[in-house]
């Protein structure tokens, strides 16, 4: 893994869990990673989580370099050796909401100029989660939490609306701004990085369940990686112990604010009510117990597949060993 220092200029973006800013050249972009986090699309969350930044940097330096040498093109240019990577600057087209009779529908442009983002999420799967909606959208099909499919099932959400919706994938060719052949590609990619990360997290004995790439269109017409990869766009378990932000999301739903999130967000669909934030009084805070054991497994997950000594001080057998305990006390 090559680390080299690189000067950020002016903050472009700061979302729920890193911050872009132009660099002094003008065809790449500076991701900082933040100690920030967030789930259930309500952005950042009242506290921070140590350690978290640098993990997810130095874990998607690792995992990018290695799907470069097999052959997967991305969109990452180098590591600082802490927080922040190097990446290779993208057009992010947005599409435009409007509400017509109190309902909400986006616009896609029809001419983005390259490299652009394709404005999709891409999930893949290996099995059935607890708490997945994917049982609920593919009733007909009796899926039951644990089902494994022998090749990755990959499924299409959009990217850049207010809140993420599952399309078809004939409505995420027509919003995606590629030719059918390149859309193929998008798919056919995704299911080699799933197989390649299900296999290197395998030898690790960490099970990877699911994840969600990103994708963009370079000059040349190439499929490319881009965003991230790590526990915040993967679930990841091992020993039955849940190694992602997955324990996050169990935590929260929990607590009295997820329903009252639920409600909010339902309440706001029906009635075309974007800010449906305002509906919903602030997340309370993580225990302090649990947010140090989430600490030490961002740090122990990176420790544990490059080999080096992670920043919270914990292996990963001793993070699994200590959400299980938590987890047990919890419950009871």
């Amino acid at each position: 893994m090559h680390s080299s220092r690189f000067s950020k200029n002016t903050l472009m973006y700061e979302g729920s869990v890193k911050r872009i800013y132009s660099s002094p050249e003008p065809a790449n972009l500076v991701f900082e990673f933040t100690d920030d986090y967030s789930v259930f699309d309500w952005g950042k969350m009242p506290d921070t989580i140590p350690h978290k930044g640098a993990g997810l940097a130095k874990l998607m330096a690792v995992l990018f370099e290695r799907l470069e040498d097999q052959g997967v093109k991305t969109h990452f240019k180098g590591f600082d050796g802490d927080r922040s990577v190097l990446v290779e600057q993208i057009g992010v087209y947005r599409p435009e909401r409007i509400t017509e009779g109190g309902r909400n529908y986006y616009t896609y442009p029809k001419n983005m100029v390259k490299p652009f983002l394709i404005p999709l999420e891409v999930v893949f799967r290996f099995e059935v989660c607890a708490g997945s909606s994917f049982i609920k959208r593919h009733p007909e099909a009796n899926y039951q939490v644990g089902h494994k499919f022998v090749k990755p099932y990959i499924e299409m959400f959009t990217k850049l609306e207010d809140k993420d919706r599952p399309l078809t994938n004939d409505e995420a060719l027509k919003i995606s701004g590629l030719t059918a052949g390149q859309f193929e590609q998008v798919i056919m990619k995704t299911a080699q990085v799933a197989e390649l990360l299900k296999n290197w997290f395998a030898e690790k004995d960490i099970r990877l369940m699911d994840g969600k790439l990103e994708w963009g269109l370079s000059f040349d017409d190439e499929i490319i990686l881009v965003d991230a990869i790590g526990p915040d766009e993967m679930r990841l378990e091992k020993n039955n112990v849940q190694l992602s932000k997955e324990v996050l999301r169990d935590f929260y739903r929990e607590t009295p604010w997820y329903d009252q999130l639920e409600k909010a967000k339902a309440e706001g669909e029906s009635k075309g009510f974007a800010n449906w934030k305002s509906l919903v009084k602030p997340p309370p805070p993580l225990p302090t117990e649990l947010k140090k054991l989430v600490s030490q497994m961002y740090s122990a997950l990176v420790s544990e597949l490059i080999g080096e000594k992670g920043e919270a001080g914990a292996s990963l057998n001793q993070v699994v060993q200590g959400l299980t305990k938590y987890q047990q006390g919890a419950q009871s």
